[in-house]
C-alpha cells in the first residue's frame, strides 16, 4: 500500500466517501496521523517486529573499546543466540556475547560487549596489534519504520490495514459528527494488532539466522 492508497482507504473508512482529498487540511491530517502511528507501531511495547530485524554494518574497528551505534540501528537485538560479530580483514570472525553493562567485565566472558546509551562498549580495548583491528563490526538489531514521504514508497507496517483503521479512528475522534464511530474502529484496530503480533511470533524461527556466515565470509548484506 502506497501513500495515495493509504489516504483513500483512511478517508473511506472514516467518512464513507470514496473520493479522498489530495491536498489541504484533511489530507495533511491523515498524512501526519499515518506518520505518528507508524512510529507507534515500531515502538509497540514488548514487541520486536521481525520485519525490522537485520544485521547492520557498524563501521570498522579502531584502537578503542567504544563505538557509536550506526544511526540506522534503533535497538540492538537481545535475542538468544545473537552476537555482535567482527569480520576480520582476513575474513576470520570473532563473536562477542551481548551482556548487561554491569556484567561487562565478568571473567567468565572471554569476549563480551554491552550497549550503553547509543554506544557499543567492548570488555577490552582494541589496539593496532589486535587481530580484529580494521575489521567490520556487524550488529544484530532492529531498524526504523518510516512512513512514506512520496507517493510510490510502500508502507512498512506489517499489516497496512491496521495503520488505516488506527488512523481512521483518530480522524473521527476529533470530528464531532463522526465521533460515535471511534469505539468500533479502535476495537477493530486492536484486533488487527493482536493478529499482527500472532503472525510475527510465527515468523521468528524462519527469520532468526544465527549462521549467517558461510565459509567464514559475511553474507549479511
Amino acid at each position: 500500500m502506497n501513500r495515495p492508497e493509504f489516504v483513500s482507504a483512511v478517508y473511506l473508512r472514516a467518512t464513507g466517501k470514496p473520493t479522498a482529498p489530495t491536498s489541504g487540511r484533511k489530507y495533511n491530517q491523515i498524512i501526519a496521523l499515518g506518520d505518528m502511528f507508524t512510529r507507534q507501531w515500531q515502538d509497540e511495547p514488548g514487541q520486536d517486529w521481525t520485519s525490522l530485524y537485520d544485521f547492520f554494518s557498524n563501521g570498522t574497528v579502531t584502537a578503542t573499546d567504544t563505538f557509536t551505534l550506526d544511526t540506522d540501528i534503533r535497538k540492538v537485538s537481545q535475542m538468544d543466540g545473537d552476537f555482535v560479530r567482527i569480520v576480520h580483514t582476513d575474513d576470520n570472525v570473532t563473536e562477542y556475547t551481548i551482556v548487561p553493562a554491569d556484567r561487562l567485565y565478568e571473567n567468565r566472558y572471554q569476549y563480551a560487549v554491552a550497549v550503553q546509551g547509543r554506544n557499543l562498549v567492548f570488555a577490552s580495548a582494541f589496539t593496532a596489534d589486535s587481530p580484529q583491528f580494521g575489521g567490520t563490526i556487524v550488529v544484530p538489531g532492529y531498524g526504523y519504520s518510516t512512513f512514506p514521504t512520496n507517493d510510490t514508497t510502500q508502507i512498512t507496517v506489517d499489516n497496512p490495514d491496521w495503520l488505516v483503521i488506527r488512523t481512521a479512528a483518530e480522524f473521527v475522534r476529533t470530528d464531532i459528527t463522526r465521533q460515535n464511530q471511534y469505539p468500533n474502529l479502535i476495537a477493530e484496530a486492536q484486533q488487527l494488532m493482536e493478529k499482527m503480533k500472532e503472525n510475527d511470533g510465527g515468523q521468528i524461527d524462519s527469520a532468526y539466522r544465527p549462521n549467517f556466515f558461510v565459509n567464514s565470509e559475511y553474507t549479511g548484506w
